[in-house]
C-alpha cells in the first residue's frame, strides 16, 4: 500500500534512515548532510520503503527550489512523482517566497512536457513555477 508523506525539520532527521537508505543508491554516502538541509521532504512509501521522494530547499524569504525528484525505476509510469510533485507545489505555494523553481538534467530533455504540465515554465532549461501570489496578486 502506498503513502505519501511531507516531512519538515524533525521529522526528516526522524526518518533519516528511510530517506537515507533510498538516496544512497543514487548520490553520495555524505547525502545525509543535503537531507538534513532540506526544509521539506515529499515522499511516497510502500510498505514502509521510500519508493520516491524529493527535496524542498528554501531561505524562507525569497527563494525554494524543488530537488532531486526520483521514482524508484520500477515504480515508473504510475503516477507517484506526479503525485509527490503536487505534494512539493502545495508546500511551496505554502512558503510564499517570491521565486520558485528546479533545474532539470539536460540528458532528460522529456522532463520538461512533465514540469510544464505542472505548471512551470521553461526558461533556459531552468523551470520556475507560475502562481499567483495569494492576497496581493488577487487585486
Amino acid at each position: 500500500m502506498q503513502e505519501f508523506k511531507i516531512l519538515k525539520g524533525k521529522e526528516i532527521v526522524d526518518n533519516m534512515d528511510i530517506l537515507f537508505g533510498f538516496y544512497k543508491q543514487y548520490y553520495s554516502d555524505n547525502y545525509n548532510i543535503a537531507l538534513e538541509n532540506s526544509s521539506h521532504v515529499c515522499c511516497c512509501l510502500k510498505d514502509g520503503i521510500v519508493i520516491g521522494a524529493c527535496r524542498i530547499v528554501t531561505d524562507y524569504c525569497s527563494q525554494t527550489f524543488v530537488v532531486d525528484l526520483i521514482v524508484k525505476q520500477d515504480e515508473r509510469k504510475n503516477g507517484i512523482g506526479r503525485a509527490i510533485m503536487q505534494d512539493a507545489i502545495k508546500c511551496i505555494l505554502e512558503l510564499n517566497t517570491r521565486s520558485n523553481g528546479l533545474t532539470t538534467d539536460p540528458r532528460s530533455p522529456w522532463l520538461r512536457n512533465f514540469y510544464e504540465s505542472l505548471g512551470f515554465i521553461n526558461r533556459e532549461n531552468n523551470f520556475a513555477l507560475t502562481y499567483p501570489k495569494k492576497s496581493e496578486d488577487k487585486k
